[in-house]
């Protein structure tokens, strides 16, 4: 009886905790009667949370008449389980494959050769009450697999070769080093540890107080490659992205007017190298070459295969739930497997040789360019110069590695007689957040004792041009500006509306809003100090 309550009762809970799953188009905070959710969406979650009570009572059943096939099934249901989720830093695959092998084991044993009746009796009876959550593992990944988001929805659209390439007045390259401080970059190049970010500052245009439309990566990128401001996003599906604009009605960022349809419209060829978004799925058939790289333990929206996504979904739910238990992730006994270190070193590894191939690609007029650094945790080891997952690493390191990026993709660029003909930007989607990693188990001393702003690093370096107004390329801003603008910026620059370093400042200020008085409009300061009219 207590069992069956037990189901009952969470069944009900989990299905109202987290009912996306069971309308597709709505989160829960859209449901929550606070929000004001239509009364049949509220009696649907309560009467699917009742069907889910019913199939939990009868798998109890189930498991009590028929023990040994109820507990074969539970074998393979809790190795699925123990798969999905990392034992604080034991997720090596090796490791996961033999838990697995040992949980089945331990079940064949104790449903075959079982010990004395005891231990068969309290064994019989933990796998009946075992049954309730997994159950609910197996209803949650068949929902996953075979309805909502079945296999053709992860496929990426193939790309569609240009008929006729337009030729722009420059090529673009459009860098974004995710999650990168303007401030801890600031004293790196001081301390001398980024010297390719240093000789990039020395030589271009620097906006010193740039911020981010937004704190999280999933509204800043459709902000910054739409150029409006997003209020809010909403995972719909494996290529579904919404989008709650500030001043538009909501769309999705595949059908949103973005700095790649434009180009597709303008005809020029565009390539896309990132992370976390699933840019194949998204805009795949409107660039020449799309290579994407998906955020380890996220949702549909970017992960790579429906079982791929019903084991994070599964996962997630349970690491959710003991997070939600007062000072349980202070335990350490499940850290979130998308921090591991590892995985941003394979998803650094996977995307940097693309990155390096089309931003040195002359034929393509625009490369956009979003990689997974210095976003933690910490996966370089400055002393050795070499990428290392033992989770000794600092956000300093990571800002180190961009330098070393940094400095693959200009020496690329040089090589193939690019870098002169190239306007490139680089920028980032949001600061540090600093306070965000504290428990997440990513965190070391260093990490404690550096400070952090709301800025983001913003530099322009334009190709080489005749100096016909006087003007240097290094020239720095010092007024606040917004990153928005950079959709705008690369459209001025593809079409030539914008060629020298006074037209792209004047531009750039007047953009971001800011009236800067007589003496200001007409007078800039370059990186040495020198001021120039």
């Amino acid at each position: 009886r207590v069992g069956n309550a037990g189901a009952i009762l969470l069944g009900a809970v989990l299905l109202v905790w987290k009912p996306s799953y069971q309308i597709a188009s709505a989160g829960p905070s859209q449901l929550s009667p606070a929000s004001g959710a239509p009364l049949y969406l509220l009696v649907a979650i309560g009467i699917s949370a009742l069907a889910v009570a019913a199939v939990f009572y009868g798998l109890s059943f189930v498991g009590r008449r028929y023990a040994r096939a109820a507990n074969l099934l539970l074998g393979v249901l809790y190795a699925w389980v123990i798969a999905s989720l990392p034992i604080a830093n034991w997720n090596h695959v090796a490791v996961i494959r033999i838990a697995c092998v040992l949980c089945a084991a331990g079940y064949l044993f104790a449903v075959w050769k079982g010990p004395g009746w005891r231990i068969r009796k309290i064994w019989r009876d933990v796998a009946t009450i075992s049954w309730f959550p997994l159950a609910w593992v197996l209803i949650r990944a068949l929902w996953f697999v075979l309805v909502v988001y079945p296999p053709q929805l992860f496929a990426d659209n193939r790309p569609m070769p240009l008929t006729k390439a337009a030729v722009p007045a420059h090529r673009v390259v459009w860098i974004i080093f995710d999650e990168t401080s303007q401030l801890v970059l600031e004293q790196e190049i001081k301390a001398g540890h980024a010297p390719h970010w240093a000789e990039l500052v020395r030589e271009s245009m620097v906006c010193t107080d740039a911020h981010s439309p937004a704190k999280m990566t999933d509204i800043s990128l459709p902000a910054l490659t739409t150029g409006e401001e997003i209020t809010s996003v909403d995972k719909a599906g494996p290529s579904i992205l919404r989008l709650q604009r500030a001043n538009a009605p909501p769309v999705s960022w595949r059908q949103a007017d973005t700095i790649f349809s434009w180009t597709r419209r303008h005809g020029y060829p565009t390539s896309i190298v990132g992370w976390y978004h699933p840019y194949g799925r998204l805009f795949g058939d409107i660039t020449e070459r799309t290579v994407w790289e998906p955020l380890p333990q996220e949702f549909a929206y970017a992960v790579t295969s429906p079982i791929h996504n019903a084991v994070q979904e599964t996962s997630s739910d349970v690491r959710m739930l003991w997070a939600s238990v007062p000072l349980a992730r202070r335990t350490g006994l499940f850290h979130l497997k998308r921090l591991s270190p590892e995985n941003y070193i394979a998803i650094l590894r996977y995307l940097l040789q693309p990155a390096i191939e089309e931003a040195s690609n002359s034929k393509r007029a625009f490369v956009f360019l979003h990689l997974s650094i210095p976003h933690p945790p910490g996966i370089y080891d400055s002393a050795t110069k070499s990428l290392d997952g033992s989770r000794d690493h600092s956000y300093r390191d990571n800002v180190r590695l961009t330098d070393v990026v940094l400095g693959q993709i200009r020496s690329a660029m040089e090589k193939s007689e690019v870098w002169n003909a190239s306007a490139l930007i680089v920028s980032s989607d949001h600061t540090w957040r600093k306070a965000m990693w504290r428990d997440e188990g990513v965190w070391t001393p260093e990490d404690q004792s550096t400070d952090v702003d709301d800025r983001i690093p913003f530099v322009v370096h334009l190709p080489e041009v005749a100096d016909v107004d006087g003007s240097a390329n290094a020239l720095r801003i010092d007024q606040p500006v917004f990153s928005i603008l950079s959709r705008q910026l690369v459209e001025q620059f593809l079409t030539g509306q914008l060629r020298t370093p006074a037209q792209v400042r004047s531009w750039i200020v007047s953009q971001s809003k800011f009236e800067a008085n007589s003496e200001k409009t007409n007078e800039t300061t370059n990186i040495f100090g020198r001021r120039s009219r």
